[in-house]
């Protein structure tokens, strides 16, 4: 898919080419196919001097005229700080796109030689299992509270707040702050729209009150 550069010939500074995708490639959904593009920057390699492996990096002033492209006619102009100014067209002779300036970057020619015969064995990308390893109970479980309403399942002595403001009085008076406290959200109504904001807000007062008061600095709030 990515070699696609038929015909690449240049007159003093500028490099004409001629590039296709291979047929029935897919061209839907990319503003211009980047095998196309790839394929087209190849063209390059004709006016190099073949001492120095370069490679695009940066792209400056690109302008996109048309798409779905599976065709495209290269003229790019070499200008004398290493950049590139290239223009591609449709077989038509209908603008693609303009790039004002590229810049390429010299590449290591044996690293890519590489890269290119370990691209099997050594993936740049891999995909692999890792095992969870299941961390110990603790011996001691965390000291709890809930905020609102009982939470079915935990223990019947877990100490029942109203709201933060109420647990925020009792660690005034000395309570121990808990190490979790559990928000439980308030009932709703059938009204979706009325429940996201009557939750919402509910959530984030108390979140803001929560990370202002100094009491819950070492305290998780779930």
């Amino acid at each position: 898919t990515f070699q696609g550069l038929h015909h690449a010939w240049h007159h003093h500074n500028t490099i004409y080419a001629e590039t296709t995708l291979p047929p029935n490639t897919p061209t839907t959904g990319h503003t211009l196919h980047p095998a196309l593009l790839d394929t087209a920057l190849h063209s390059l390699l004709v006016g190099s001097d073949g001492e120095e492996l370069r490679l695009p990096y940066e792209f400056t002033g690109v302008r996109v005229y048309g798409t779905g492209a599976d065709a495209a006619r290269v003229q790019a102009t070499l200008g004398a700080d290493g950049t590139a100014r290239i223009t591609l067209t449709d077989e038509s002779g209908s603008a693609l796109i303009d790039i004002e300036a590229l810049v390429t970057r010299a590449a290591d020619a044996a690293q890519l030689a590489a890269l290119a015969r370990n691209a099997h064995s050594a993936p740049l990308l891999a995909c692999e299992w890792v095992e969870v390893v299941e961390e110990a109970e603790p011996s001691t479980p965390p000291t709890r509270a809930v905020i609102g309403e009982a939470v079915p399942g935990l223990p019947d002595d877990t100490p029942l707040y109203p709201d933060l403001d109420t647990l925020t009085d009792a660690l005034n008076h000395g309570t121990p702050p808990p190490e979790h406290a559990i928000l439980h959200l308030p009932p709703t109504t059938n009204n979706p729209l009325e429940t996201t904001h009557h939750l919402t807000t509910h959530t984030l007062k108390t979140l803001q009150h929560w990370l202002t008061t100094p009491h819950y600095t070492n305290s998780h709030l779930t």
